[in-house]
């Protein structure tokens, strides 16, 4: 039983990241960031459960573990929203995901040994005056938005954004964070050289 769980804050006074990449954006890509009317920082996580538990002692984990109900919101179904497009990011294969694995055990807390994994990621809403073309997007998502070592990235279209796809279990088994490659992925999936001893 898969879940993806989205995370955001109630308003954009109370989302210190979203507002951290839109100053790391003016000052890296001043042009880039005159073009944003709106940016909402959100987590996301992708969590895989055990056959056979009661939805709604699953959904009740989920809001105990990921959710402060006085300065966030949760969803894992979907709703309106007035972002355009959306920059999802998550760790590539091999990577460490601390708050992933610390997902994974706090939801055993509260569950017991039905949950089997978890991973994190983000997720920036976006509304824009006009559309960026391909290489504005990466030129964003690669210098401020992502670390392409570790991470990669893709975008969310209006229509993929609005719609419940995103949302539904087969969706979310064959979108399980990994790294990326083909079509719609925006970071290269090769083994880059970091250095070596002489």
């Amino acid at each position: 039983m898969f879940y993806r769980v989205e995370v955001t804050p109630r308003n954009a006074l109370d989302d210190p990241q979203g507002a951290g990449f839109l100053r790391s954006l003016r000052a890296a890509l001043p042009a880039h960031a005159q073009n944003i009317q709106a940016a909402l920082w959100g987590e996301v996580y992708w969590v895989e459960f055990a056959e056979g538990l009661p939805q709604e002692r699953v959904e009740a984990a989920l809001r105990e573990v990921f959710w402060d109900p006085v300065l966030q919101k949760i969803q894992w179904s979907a709703e309106a929203s007035q972002a355009q497009f959306g920059l999802e990011k998550r760790f590539r294969a091999g990577v460490t995901d601390n708050v992933g694995k610390t997902s994974e055990e706090a939801l055993r807390i509260v569950l017991g040994d039905g949950v089997v994994r978890a991973r994190s990621g983000a997720l920036l809403r976006l509304r824009l005056k006009q559309d960026w073309a391909a290489g504005e997007w990466r030129a964003v998502s690669e210098t401020v938005f992502c670390n392409p070592l570790i991470e990669s990235w893709k975008l969310h279209s209006p229509e993929r954004l609005a719609g419940a796809e995103r949302f539904s279990p087969d969706f979310i088994e064959r979108d399980w964070p990994r790294a990326h490659s083909g079509e719609g992925a925006h970071a290269s999936t090769e083994t880059v050289r970091l250095g070596c001893i002489s």
